[in-house]
């Protein structure tokens, strides 16, 4: 028997709702679920968001350091973060100060947005900008720099009158004449008894750089003496550059601090031995510096036996003075003490 689709008994049964409305209503079922999954998601999310994340700040943070902003003091200051300003000034501060960073800068910039792709969020590459920027060490390689001191008058001493050299005895407790100087016949007549002592005198002004000269003749005493220039001294803390020679040949350049306190040679280990020296007693030995904040230079008779950078003193008093080592009685003549400032 053939099968006639058109015959009521061989049609499928119908019901009375439209296939369209159960598309509708299962696309609807759907959606709701997948919106209710979102906001519990996020609910979720919001609830737990300090155990999840709560180290990814601190991350951040590491990977992006704030900056310390400078200033005019070594007092350490708080940490705080650079706005976009900030770094141009800071940036535009160095190439004035060092107009060959600019080319770092510009290096400096290209490598900070490499690490990044293109499309990276701005503010990480200002971040890492930032970071580097201030990363750069100062240059060390440029000296300290130095005061540069002046206003000078030139000095000059004769000594053919007392003025305000320290003059007169010395002497200890129990009576005994330790030194004495005096100015007598155009000379400052100076001798120290003591054995193993230091005496000077000064001259009461205050010099700086420029041209220290002083004719000195040993007259009696052991030819194992010294005897020479203090120059930039202090009077209240006792601290002076000391040059000074002996009469059998040798040649000491050094800091005395603290009136002896503090005693540092400066060339050599001490004493050494200089051709450059007129030897024996009776032989006027002339003995110049050339002082230039902080650059000293030696001569002893017109001969260079020393040139030292110093920066312990750089301006003060001048004078003479006398060292006895294994024996006392060392007498000398001091005259002709000049002193010309740079120009």
């Amino acid at each position: 028997m053939s099968y006639d689709p058109l015959q009521e008994e061989n049609q499928a049964s119908r019901s009375g709702i439209p296939s369209w409305v159960w598309v509708v209503g299962i696309s609807a079922v759907v959606l709701i679920c997948c919106v209710g999954g979102l906001i519990g998601t996020f609910v979720y999310l919001n609830q737990n968001a300090d155990e999840l994340f709560g180290d990814v700040g601190a991350t951040l943070e590491a990977a992006f350091p704030t900056a310390v902003v400078p200033t005019g003091t070594p007092t350490a200051v708080a940490a705080q973060p650079l706005a976009t300003p900030d770094i141009v000034a800071t940036a535009m501060a160095s190439f004035e100060e060092s107009p060959e960073t600019e080319t770092e800068m510009d290096g400096l910039m290209a490598t900070a947005m490499a690490l990044f792709p293109a499309g990276s969020n701005e503010g990480d590459m200002l971040a890492t900008a930032q970071a580097m920027l201030t990363a750069v060490p100062p240059k060390v390689d440029a000296p300290t720099p130095q005061p540069t001191l002046t206003g000078y008058d030139p000095y000059v001493e004769e000594f053919d009158r007392d003025g305000e050299w320290d003059l007169g005895e010395a002497t200890a407790d129990d009576g005994a004449l330790e030194a004495e100087a005096y100015i007598t016949g155009g000379v400052l007549d100076f001798t120290v008894q003591l054995p193993q002592a230091v005496f000077w005198s000064t001259s009461k002004n205050r010099l700086g750089n420029g041209t220290y000269e002083i004719e000195m003749t040993a007259v009696d005493g052991p030819l194992n003496n010294g005897f020479g220039l203090l120059f930039l001294g202090d009077d209240d803390t006792g601290d002076y550059y000391m040059f000074e020679i002996s009469s059998d040949g040798y040649v000491w350049i050094g800091f005395y601090g603290g009136s002896g306190e503090t005693v540092i040679a400066l060339v050599e280990d001490g004493w050494f031995a200089s051709d450059a020296v007129k030897q024996g007693l009776n032989q006027t030995n002339l003995l110049r510096v050339e002082v230039d904040s902080g650059t000293l230079e030696f001569f002893v008779n017109d001969e260079e036996v020393a040139s030292i950078r110093d920066f312990k003193l750089l301006e003060g008093d001048v004078g003479v003075f006398i060292e006895t080592l294994d024996e006392g009685d060392v007498r000398v003549h001091f005259d002709n003490l000049r002193y010309t400032p740079r120009p």
